[in-house]
C-alpha cells in the first residue's frame, strides 16, 4: 500500500472520529434544582443545553455547576440555584436586587438594613423570621414593618405598648388586652399604625337584659340605658318602655327590664237586644198572646284598642262606638176578654174564668225547707190544707182570690214561696200529720167570682 493511501485512511478515520463524537447521543443526568434531585435522559451536549430541555431558562443571577457551556456525561449531575427578584420595603422606600441567598437577614444585610426588638418582617404579606429560608419564587415582596410607641388612656390607666401590629386592635390583641363589640375605641380598632398613636378604651360594662321570660347577658359602655340596650342590639321601638326609664342611669347590679309593647286596633259588632212592651187586646180572650210587631236586634259597632306587653294582652280600651243599626221594639198583644166556664171535679162542678198548667209542691209547717217550723202564712192565717203559696208578685196582684187544684181541691191564695225559675209554680198546703210530699204538673184553676180589672195579672210570669 503506497504512502498516499495510507494518509486517506488516517484522514477517513479522523474524520469518522468527528462525526461519531458530533452525532447526539442520549445520556442519563440528575439536576439537582435548589437540593432536589431530577434524573433524566437526554441528548443535550452542554449543561445549558440540558436545563433548557429540562424547562430551565439560565438568568444572569443564576449559580450553576459546571459551567453552562461544559460538555455533559453520562452519569453528570448539574446543580443550580436560581436567583429571585426581591423588592424589599422600609419606610414605603423599595429597594429591588435579584439574590440567590435565601435568607431574609441576609437581604437586610444587602440592602443595609436592621430590624429592632419590636419591628417585624412580612414577606409577601406574611409575618416571617429573618432566619427562616423562603422557598424559591420568582419574585418576592418583603416589607419592613417600624414598631410605633402607643399610649392608651382607660378607666384611669395608662398602657404603653411599642408594636408594629397592622392596626390599634391587632396591637392591643397582641398585647393580651382584648376587645368586645361593646368596648370604645377611639380612634378605631382598624386605624393603621402609620406613626405614633393616643387612643382612648373604655371597655364595656356587663348587664343582664330581661324580656319576658328570657334573660340576655350583654356587655355596654353606654352611661344610660336606652343607649346600653341600643349598643346590645335591643333598641326601644316604638311603645316599648324599660325598666329603669331609657334616659336613666345605669344600676348599679346592671339589670335592665325591656318590655316590647304592641297595639292593635279592632272593630267589633256588638247586638242590642230589643225590648218587648204588651198592648191589651180585648177581643183576644186572657192568657193568648199575639205579637203585632215583631222586635229586631240594634247592631253597635265598637273600634277597640288592644296593647300588649311581651306578647300577653294588659288592656283593651273601646275608643270609638256607635249605633248601626237601632233595635226595634217587640210588640206582644195579651188577650184581657174574660170567658166564664165550668169544669167538673171530684170536689163537683166548678166556674172559672182562667185555668193554666203548673208545677206544684207540697209543703207544712214543719216540712216547709226550713230548719224550723213554721205556722202562719204571709196572710196570717196558720198553714192549713186549703191554702196555697205563690211567688211573690202573684201574690201581691192575686192574695185572698179563690183557685181549684186538681189532684189538691179548691184553696185560697194566701202565702209566699220562693217561686220556680222557667215554671209556672204553686206550692199546696197540709198540716203536719196529714202532710204528702209530692212534686208534679196539676191544672190551676181561678175561680169566681172575677176580681175586678185593675187586679187582674193579664201577663203572668215564670220568674
Amino acid at each position: 500500500m503506497s504512502f498516499r493511501q495510507y494518509l486517506l485512511l488516517a484522514v477517513a478515520g479522523i474524520l469518522i472520529a468527528a462525526l461519531f463524537l458530533l452525532l447526539p447521543s442520549e445520556k442519563t443526568i440528575t439536576l439537582q434544582i435548589e437540593g432536589q434531585p431530577l434524573v433524566i435522559s437526554t441528548t443535550a451536549r452542554t449543561v445549558e443545553q440540558a436545563l433548557a430541555e429540562a424547562g430551565f431558562t439560565l438568568q444572569e443571577e443564576d449559580q450553576v455547576s459546571p459551567a453552562p457551556g461544559m460538555l455533559i456525561r453520562d452519569g453528570e449531575t448539574i446543580n443550580l440555584t436560581q436567583a429571585m427578584r426581591v423588592t424589599l420595603w422600609d419606610n414605603g422606600q423599595p429597594t429591588t436586587f435579584s439574590t440567590t441567598q435565601r435568607l431574609p437577614a441576609v437581604w437586610l444585610a444587602q440592602a443595609g438594613l436592621t430590624l429592632g426588638t419590636e419591628d417585624r418582617l412580612l414577606v409577601n404579606t406574611l409575618p416571617h423570621s429573618p432566619d427562616q429560608p423562603v422557598p424559591f419564587q420568582p419574585t418576592v415582596s418583603v416589607e419592613v414593618r417600624r414598631a410605633v410607641r402607643i399610649t392608651v388612656e382607660s378607666d384611669g390607666e395608662t398602657i404603653l405598648l411599642q408594636s408594629s401590629a397592622a392596626t390599634l386592635g391587632q396591637a392591643l390583641y397582641e398585647a393580651g388586652y382584648t376587645l368586645t363589640a361593646s368596648d370604645v375605641l377611639l380612634p378605631g380598632a382598624e386605624t393603621p399604625l402609620e406613626q405614633d398613636l393616643a387612643a382612648t378604651w373604655t371597655p364595656g360594662r356587663s348587664i343582664t337584659i330581661q324580656i319576658g321570660d328570657q334573660t340576655i347577658a350583654a356587655t355596654t359602655s353606654r352611661q344610660t340605658v336606652g343607649k346600653a340596650l341600643a349598643q346590645a342590639g335591643l333598641p326601644l321601638q316604638g311603645l316599648d318602655y324599660s325598666l329603669p326609664e331609657a334616659d336613666a342611669p345605669l344600676p348599679e347590679d346592671g339589670a335592665i327590664t325591656l318590655v316590647r309593647v304592641t297595639e292593635e286596633f279592632i272593630l267589633d259588632q256588638n247586638t242590642i237586644p230589643f225590648t218587648v212592651s204588651y198592648q191589651p187586646l180585648p177581643e183576644v180572650e186572657i192568657d193568648n198572646f199575639q205579637v203585632t210587631q215583631p222586635g229586631q236586634v240594634g247592631i253597635q259597632a265598637q273600634r277597640i284598642r288592644i296593647r300588649y306587653e311581651d306578647g300577653e294582652e294588659t288592656t283593651r280600651v273601646v275608643e270609638q262606638q256607635w249605633t248601626l243599626r237601632e233595635p226595634v221594639t217587640q210588640i206582644e198583644g195579651y188577650g184581657t176578654m174574660i170567658v166564664i166556664r165550668t169544669e167538673q171535679t171530684p170536689d163537683g162542678p166548678i166556674e172559672y174564668w182562667r185555668k193554666i198548667e203548673v208545677w206544684a209542691t207540697s209543703y207544712s209547717p214543719c216540712n216547709a225547707g226550713f230548719d224550723y217550723c213554721s205556722y202562719t202564712t204571709s196572710s196570717g192565717a196558720s198553714v192549713r190544707k186549703g191554702l196555697i203559696a205563690v211567688k211573690l208578685d202573684w201574690y201581691l196582684a192575686m192574695a185572698g182570690d179563690s183557685v181549684y187544684v186538681s189532684s189538691y181541691g179548691p184553696a185560697i191564695i194566701a202565702d209566699v214561696g220562693p217561686g220556680w225559675v222557667g215554671r209556672y209554680w204553686i206550692d199546696v198546703a197540709y198540716e203536719d200529720d196529714e202532710y204528702i210530699p209530692w212534686a208534679k204538673w196539676v191544672t190551676l184553676y181561678f175561680t169566681t167570682p172575677v176580681p175586678p180589672e185593675d187586679q187582674i195579672m193579664y201577663v203572668l210570669t215564670t220568674r
